[in-house]
């Protein structure tokens, strides 16, 4: 797995600088913060390393696996595709999450539509995900309009990134087409089929 890589690289960049990589239970809120704050140090060297040595897959698997922050990861990488002008790894990069947030939510849909719950795109259209957010309580509708958000976040993302590296005109309609659909919500799987990008 390519974090098990990145990881044992940052902890191979602490012992050259002389660095302890063991942690202690006994440690004090400072000592942890400074863990903390070389961590980061070596994850950004690390980073900077694989960009150097075109380590574009791992990186990718690396920010699809969840482990960073995305402002400190999944965000510097799509940045650097941009200035390098590579489209694959773009596409590679911001699809994957794009699909899986709208495959979550229309698994949703559908899920309460087995149960005999109706949930219609009026609904979750007017329903109040702020108001939601500072609920503890469960709800599907609240659910669906939390997927719904966060794929038109990714997709507004994905598209100014498309703009950036002036992305053939026909792709970057079928990303605006998508995030049109799941503003509507008449989004479906199918509609997928042209966002699965791989190496």
């Amino acid at each position: 797995m390519s974090y098990t890589k990145f990881s044992k690289e940052i902890r191979k960049w602490m012992k050259d600088k002389g660095i302890s990589t063991e942690r202690k239970s006994s440690e004090t809120p400072e000592e942890r913060e400074k863990a903390l704050a070389v961590w980061q140090e070596g994850t950004k060297h690390v980073f900077n390393e694989w960009l150097d040595e075109k380590r574009y897959k791992e990186l990718i698997s690396c920010a699809h696996g969840g482990w960073y922050k995305e402002s400190e990861f999944f965000e510097p990488l799509a940045d650097f595709f941009v200035k390098e002008k590579e489209l694959q790894c773009l596409q590679v990069l911001c699809e994957r999450k794009i699909r899986f947030e709208i495959e979550d939510m229309l698994k949703l849909i559908k899920y309460e539509k087995d149960e005999g719950i109706n949930i219609t795109p009026a609904v979750v259209l007017g329903f109040d995900i702020d108001g939601y957010n500072l609920e503890k309580s469960y709800r599907p509708v609240g659910e669906i309009a939390k997927y719904r958000i966060k794929a038109l976040d990714r997709l507004e993302n994905y598209i100014r990134y498309l703009e950036k590296i002036n992305a053939d005109p026909e792709y970057s309609e079928i990303i605006i087409t998508i995030k049109d659909k799941v503003f509507d919500l008449s989004i479906k799987k199918s509609d997928l089929k042209s966002i699965k990008n791989k190496f």
